[in-house]
């Protein structure tokens, strides 16, 4: 049992020797680590304003435009309606399947042979009126003859002597046979309906076979000789187009682009000033300008364009008198609202706020608050303060950018 007890003590002595070796040798390893460890290399951080990109102010005279929006409408739209009661014997398949039609072109038929029937009976009445005269003017002749022969006087005879109420009624006959003539023969022309104008359908109601009554909605038809869009405008963008709200003619001079996307492609078509509504909208407080677009199918086929159809939605480009001292700058370097950031002469960064014109998507006309050659800052600053220092360049517009060229 003693031995045994002394080979467990020996193997106690072993395992602490091995651990104090261990030890020994981890701290001699820490001590070489921490004596011979490599010095960094000491840098100088500098602190060094951001770099920025500028360009530098320029006034112009310059059209300021005015953007706006509409859809498009026919000038021209209405719904034809039966002046007489039939049934519908023909129907034009070419004009009412998307096709164009001439002005008096035959659209629809109503069944005509009651109305041919009528014309018949009204053109008698009007023979046997004309002969009913005829006999009565030569009664009185006789009449006035009869009273000379008996020696009567005859400015003296009663108008019933001398058949006058007979005459009257004669000529009253004659007259309403030829109104009712003139109605019958007005009603079997109304049977056919024709084209009002150069055009399209946009809807049928009704279809061959199928009896109407007078005043029936036949179908909707809109005219292709021009077509027009109403565009909305604020009372500034008038002001801006330089004209007055009470001198129409000053809005001939206006320059109108439309533009709309078709099929992944940009379109553009002109168009003319048409007329203003002088009324403001009670809502929006604004007002619709009405352009007018003559003969727009004509127009798509010499420019090989889409044609403007009704219904199309389309973007306004309105320029008109230019303005002196407009800064054109463009829209990235807005801030807010209304603010700009310059590097001043001391490079240092400046904010300002300015007076605008206007701003579309791309560029914002300017027109006060900043002068000809200070340097306005078109990139970001991720934390700016006023009068930091600033590192800058000029900006090197590239010539493909849309953001820096908006009117190409």
């Amino acid at each position: 049992m003693n031995e045994h007890k002394s080979k467990d003590q020996l193997a106690n002595n072993r395992q602490g020797l091995y651990v104090g070796i261990v030890f020994s040798v981890s701290i001699i390893i820490v001590v070489l680590l921490v004596i011979f460890k490599p010095e960094a290399e000491k840098k100088i951080v500098r602190d060094e304003p951001p770099l920025v990109e500028y360009i530098v102010a320029k006034s112009e005279s310059i059209s300021v435009p005015i953007v706006s929006q509409g859809n498009v409408a026919a000038s021209q739209a209405i719904s034809l309606v039966a002046e007489v009661s039939g049934k519908i014997d023909y129907v034009s398949p070419a004009k009412f399947r998307a096709g164009k039609f001439k002005k008096g072109d035959l659209l629809l038929q109503i069944e005509d042979l009651e109305y041919q029937l009528a014309l018949a009976r009204s053109e008698s009445n009007v023979a046997s009126a004309e002969q009913k005269l005829a006999r009565v003017k030569i009664e009185a002749e006789q009449a006035r003859f009869d009273l000379k022969q008996i020696g009567r006087n005859v400015s003296s005879s009663t108008d019933y002597a001398l058949k006058k109420p007979h005459l009257i009624e004669a000529q009253a006959s004659l007259k309403s046979a030829k109104a009712d003539y003139e109605l019958a023969k007005l009603q079997l022309q109304r049977t056919k309906i024709e084209a009002p104008f150069d055009g399209r359908v946009s809807k049928k109601f009704i279809d061959q076979g199928q009896f109407v009554a007078s005043g029936t909605v036949l179908a909707d038809v809109y005219s292709i000789e021009s077509v027009e869009v109403g565009l909305p405008l604020s009372l500034q963008q008038i002001h801006l187009l330089g004209v007055n709200l009470g001198d129409n003619s000053q809005f001939n001079d206006i320059k109108i682009s439309l533009s709309a996307e078709y099929q992944n492609a940009s379109y553009q078509w002109g168009a003319e000033f048409s007329y203003l509504e002088h009324q403001l909208d009670a809502k929006s407080r604004l007002i619709k300008l009405v352009a007018k677009i003559d003969k727009p199918y004509e127009q798509a086929i010499q420019l090989n364009v889409p044609p403007l159809t009704p219904g199309m939605f389309v973007r306004a480009v309105l320029t008109g008198e230019p303005k002196e001292n407009v800064f054109k700058i463009p829209r990235v370097a807005l801030r807010g609202a209304d603010e700009l950031w310059l590097v001043n002469h001391n490079d240092q960064l400046e904010r300002r706020h300015v007076r605008l014109y206007g701003k579309d998507a791309e560029v914002v006309y300017i027109e006060s608050g900043i002068k000809t050659g200070e340097r306005v800052v078109v990139t970001s600053i991720d934390f700016p303060v006023d009068k930091m220092p600033l590192r800058s360049k000029p900006f090197i517009q590239d010539n493909s950018s849309r953001t820096l060229n908006p009117n190409e």
